[in-house]
């Protein structure tokens, strides 16, 4: 049985790289069939759903997935995603933490977390959030980033030092 779960997996696995999202899920559907208690066939299924924006029922699969290996940090991630994607900042950001836990240079983590927090309206706890972002990846986004929550939150300032380091990385993203 074991053989046929695997040979779903990877067909599962080959549909999600050519963007055949619901012959994915079908593979894992089978997969999950014969083994239940198979931790990459849930997220991958999740990660199947989640691009095709089901979001509800991605974090159920990514729910089993963390469940069966506590340690998986894309399970996490992809959850805190799809929990960000329907609005639930809150607990969103309980599963990006648990990821940047796991690996605190974690840049679309980090992201993920600035947006749910500025969603909260936590611009001052999102500031470390993107100083973190601009140190790991100095490019023109990561400082436009962080010059938008400067603004927000008053520092005019720091905002034109983050604009114009932004202008001269990327002045050619401005026209």
């Amino acid at each position: 049985m074991t053989n046929f779960a695997d040979t779903y997996f990877k067909r599962g696995c080959i549909n999600i790289e050519l963007q055949q999202y619901e012959n994915a899920i079908h593979d894992f559907n089978k997969t999950i069939d014969l083994v239940q208690f198979y931790p990459e066939a849930h997220y991958y299924r999740g990660l199947a759903k989640r691009f095709l924006k089901q979001y509800s029922e991605a974090i159920y699969d990514f729910d089993i997935a963390v469940k069966l290996d506590s340690t998986d940090e894309e399970a996490y991630f992809n959850r805190g995603f799809a929990k960000r994607e329907i609005g639930q900042y809150e607990e969103a950001i309980d599963d990006l933490n648990r990821v940047l836990d796991i690996d605190p240079d974690h840049v679309a983590a980090l992201w993920n977390l600035k947006y749910s927090l500025c969603a909260l309206n936590k611009y001052t706890a999102a500031l470390p959030i993107m100083d973190k972002i601009v140190k790991l990846n100095p490019d023109w986004y990561s400082y436009m980033g962080r010059a938008g929550i400067k603004e927000t939150i008053g520092d005019i300032e720091g905002q034109k030092e983050d604009e114009a380091q932004a202008w001269e990385i990327g002045h050619d993203l401005w026209i």
